[in-house]
């Protein structure tokens, strides 16, 4: 299965697709995050909807919770320790909180892969790799102009687990809990 992706071409997985998932790569410049293929969550309500989102793709409590938090704290104190020597370490949650929204989407499990392989000895029993890949947005674009009127309705009525079958993930990837090896890796990408 390949995972190319031409940047002239709509890259990124339509969430609302009846095809199943059209295969990206994890090419940073070609990804997009747009009215077509994300959710728009206000900042509000973002912890709880990615606790939500987080959980139904298998992830554990200390997982989700350090998906939603660790990346802001982090950040802040390596920001007030480095500050002496004038560095500054930018991590990609905290950058979210300049915006009223947050148009999210995730990268597909298999696309993960065929951009990134993993080669794991031992041979883990479970591996979930999650990608959030997320744009910033105002809230006179989120609201007034309406281009985003069809995010901010997925978001209403889509159920998070939709995203277990649009990021791919089967029993297989998530293992059972106390059995053998499970790999989780876990990040964001802003796309600006």
């Amino acid at each position: 299965m390949s995972a190319i992706t031409s940047p002239s071409s709509h890259s990124a997985t339509p969430i609302n697709s009846d095809r199943g998932p059209v295969f990206e790569s994890l090419d940073p410049n070609s990804l997009t995050v747009d009215p077509e293929n994300s959710v728009l969550v206000s900042m509000a309500r973002l912890p709880t909807y990615l606790d939500s989102t987080l959980r139904a793709l298998g992830l554990h409590t200390e997982a989700r919770t350090s998906f939603i938090t660790y990346a802001f704290i982090l950040y802040y104190t390596i920001r007030c320790i480095l500050l002496t020597w004038l560095v500054d370490v930018r991590y990609w949650l905290p950058d979210m909180h300049q915006y009223s929204h947050i148009a999210l989407r995730f990268l597909p499990q298999v696309a993960y892969e065929n951009s990134a392989p993993l080669n794991i000895s031992p041979q883990p029993t479970g591996t979930t790799r999650v990608l959030m890949i997320w744009k910033g947005v105002r809230e006179t674009d989120a609201v007034e102009d309406g281009r985003w009127k069809n995010a901010i309705d997925r978001f209403q009525m889509m159920p998070v687990v939709k995203w277990k079958q649009i990021f791919g993930v089967s029993e297989t990837n998530l293992g059972e809990y106390g059995e053998g090896l499970r790999v989780l890796e876990w990040g964001g990408l802003q796309v600006l």
